[in-house]
């Protein structure tokens, strides 16, 4: 439908959704890897938990494999929030001209609403 429109930028950023969607799919694997790692790694240094506030609490070394593993799901973490801030703003632009585009071309009355 899209390529009958004949807006081929328009296209090929539609077609990219898809690929911007698939590209971080691994990352997120990764991340949930590692955050379970580092779940672990608080176990075994005994993490105290708390029933009453749901709260834990425990004391690591600042240059030992905890520290390292939070540092590392902490940084993949901020990682995947800026990707998905761009990822949102990108995605809307093009679903915006996509609708504005079908409007135009086919008389629809189709709107989006902001995220």
């Amino acid at each position: 439908m899209l390529l009958k429109l004949k807006d081929d930028d328009l296209f090929n950023d539609v077609l990219n959704l898809d690929r911007i969607h698939n590209s971080i799919l691994p990352v997120w694997t990764l991340y949930a890897s590692e955050r379970k790692a580092m779940t672990v790694l608080i176990e075994v240094e005994g993490a105290k938990f708390n029933p009453e506030d749901g709260s834990s609490a425990f004391e690591y070394p600042k240059n030992g494999n905890l520290a390292r593993k939070i540092y590392e799901v902490e940084q993949l973490a901020e990682q995947l929030v800026g990707r998905a801030k761009a990822d949102a703003k990108e995605s809307a632009g093009i679903i915006a001209r996509l609708a504005e585009h079908i409007n135009q071309r086919l008389k629809l009355g189709i709107g989006v609403a902001a995220v």
